[in-house]
């Protein structure tokens, strides 16, 4: 499966995820055949919009320290 066709997985059923109040963006983390990926998604208050912002590979220590510095939500 190419990378991309995670990103539905990602979304509706992550294993976790962190918000960052500072800069309105999401943080949606999943792990996949042993390997986790990150979507970051962007929250525009006064328009009422959501874009994703990135989405790439990413670890448990990345998880683990975006879990200290933001509020995890799940």
């Amino acid at each position: 499966m190419a990378l991309y066709g995670h990103l539905p997985d990602i979304y509706h059923a992550p294993d976790a995820v962190v918000l960052s109040r500072k800069n309105s963006k999401y943080y949606f983390f999943k792990q996949i055949d042993g390997k986790w990926y990150l979507a970051v998604t962007k929250y525009l208050y006064k328009k009422g919009e959501l874009f994703m912002e990135s989405f790439r590979r990413s670890d448990k220590n990345q998880l683990d320290d975006f879990s200290e510095k933001y509020e995890r939500l799940k």
